[in-house]
């Protein structure tokens, strides 16, 4: 049984959705406009279960379309936003005040060649930065007070990169995606350390690193797959799980449990997904025979309308999930009663 889900729209289109990794007792993520002509802003938003609502703890002006947040791993008032104005992309880091709408620029990533896609915080080291553009991979030392590039590698010819992941447990191990696959970089060497590039049948949009340690992955994309990968041995998927209808554009691992995956894709759907039978004992009985073992796809949250960009588990609630739409809808669900006993049980 699921629990109804609670809504909160914002003025303008939206596509980016990223979670408050600072806040260690909230459920809070920072949602952003994509509006070409209309003024932008970055929001946090927080999800209250007491009152089973959405409500936003700050707002910002914006001065342009923003196309991604990267919130700083310790320091709640600081976030980096990836943003474009007539095709000019820029990377600014900012810090804000609580109850201001005002952001202040503490300084910008530069040197950029080719459309970015992403900025990445490491969680465990508030110095690293990562950025993703269409061609490149860079490293960047953000500590002191000073940003300065420290090393770039390129993704190849004819590679367009869309994404990235770190690992949360090897912060020398990160994931892009890119083509119709993905590669696995060493970022000591800045060297490839695993490479598909026929993983899915279309471009591959998203991808996430288990946050076990077990050395497992996802991707997704425009084939409307989502497959999971063994990093150890990448001859062929360990899983694929498929249902979407249209492109997929997110795909990630509960941070908690990630025997539970969720995706999101351009059909308005968000799906719950598990990677194994959910419900069963050591010695593989189902722990409840009348309802017996749950795998594959669990559940289809359909409260959208509308292709979903955003998507992101709570960092603080393993079953609380949040997703936003391009017609700036934002929707917190919860994981089915009956999902959560079998995995706790």
């Amino acid at each position: 049984m699921s629990l109804p889900s609670v809504t909160l729209g914002l003025k303008y289109q939206a596509r980016v959705l990223r979670p408050q990794i600072a806040e260690k007792e909230k459920s809070q993520w920072y949602v952003a406009t994509n509006s070409l002509r209309e003024e932008n802003e970055v929001r946090l938003v927080e999800y209250d279960p007491s009152s089973e609502s959405i409500q936003t703890v700050d707002a910002f002006v914006h001065p342009n379309e923003v196309w991604d947040v990267a919130p700083h791993p310790s320091k709640p008032e600081m976030f980096f936003t990836v943003h474009n104005k007539d095709g000019a992309y820029g990377v600014t880091l900012w810090s804000s005040e609580h109850g201001s709408r005002d952001l202040h620029s503490n300084g910008e990533l530069e040197g950029f060649e080719s459309r970015i896609r992403r900025v990445l915080w490491h969680k465990d080291d508030d110095s690293k930065v990562v950025s993703v553009d269409e061609g490149n991979l860079s490293c960047w030392d953000v500590g002191n007070g000073a940003i300065e590039r420290k090393s770039s590698a390129s993704a190849g010819d004819l590679q367009q990169l869309w994404s990235g992941t770190w690992s949360r447990s090897d912060i020398n191990t990160l994931c892009t995606a890119g083509g119709n696959g993905f590669t696995i970089w060493d970022l000591r060497s800045m060297e490839k350390a695993g490479d598909v590039q026929g993983a899915h049948e279309m471009p591959v949009r998203d991808v996430d690193i288990s946050p076990n340690g077990g050395g497992t992955l996802l991707t997704c994309g425009d084939d409307c797959a989502v497959k999971q990968w063994d990093s150890r041995n990448l001859g062929e998927p360990m899983l694929t799980l498929t249902g979407h209808s249209h492109w997929i554009w997110n795909c990630c691992y509960n941070p908690f449990h990630p025997e539970m995956l969720l995706s999101s894709s351009s059909d308005s759907l968000v799906v719950l997904w598990s990677n194994t039978p959910l419900g069963t004992s050591p010695e593989n009985s189902p722990t409840s025979p009348s309802s017996g073992p749950m795998e594959g796809r669990i559940h289809d949250y359909d409260d959208h309308e509308d292709s979903v960009y955003g998507l992101a588990w709570s960092e603080v609630d393993p079953w609380t999930v949040a997703s936003l739409s391009y017609d700036g809808r934002i929707v917190v669900n919860k994981v089915p009663s009956d999902v959560k006993y079998k995995i706790l049980i």
